[in-house]
């Protein structure tokens, strides 16, 4: 005889493929942290920047140029990370302090303005990248919380789908197989 009070029940969850992909992505991602390509096509964002401020700077005369050097560590941060973005913050301040301000063609800097606009600047660029970071992590966070919410509705269904207990116990008490 059976007892009623107990029953099995065994559960086959689907399986998500996004998921698999997801964590083949992440990993490719933690193994390429540090590629020296990355870096160099970020310290390249540098040149048509260089360029722009050359030419705003002969036609327009413009104070604070600086601020179109922040571009380049935002454009890395957001596609190489913070490595890159850093990386690319200290050498755009190299490249302005060299083209641009006086002695020019030199890496040395007069005026005490200059010095304290350029770190300004490199405290700017490094808070704006982590930010980035930040907002790119909780993106990531946020992906994979979706992903668990939607196996938990998969599972849901299905479980809405087994019948209750007792109508397994009715219809097998009615099927006439548990007579004594």
């Amino acid at each position: 005889m059976y007892d009623q009070s107990s029953f099995d029940v065994q559960l086959i969850t689907p399986i998500n493929d996004n998921r698999t992909q997801s964590n083949d992505e992440n990993s490719k991602m933690i193994k390429s942290k540090f590629d020296i390509r990355n870096y160099l096509i970020s310290v390249l964002f540098l040149i048509p920047i260089t360029l722009l401020v050359a030419l705003l700077r002969k036609f327009l005369h413009v104070p604070s140029l600086e601020i179109l050097y922040l571009i380049a560590p935002i454009a890395s941060a957001l596609l190489y990370g913070m490595g890159a973005a850093v990386t690319t913050s200290f050498i755009s301040i190299l490249t302005y302090d060299f083209f641009f301000v006086d002695p020019v063609y030199k890496f040395t800097i007069n005026r005490p303005e200059h010095f304290i606009s350029l770190v300004i600047f490199l405290i700017v660029s490094v808070v704006v990248s982590q930010l980035i970071n930040l907002a790119k992590n909780q993106y990531s966070a946020l992906k994979l919380r979706l992903e668990s919410l939607s196996l938990i509705e998969d599972l849901s269904k299905e479980l809405l789908k087994i019948p209750l207990h007792e109508e397994i116990i009715k219809d097998f008490d009615y099927s006439g197989s548990q007579t004594e």
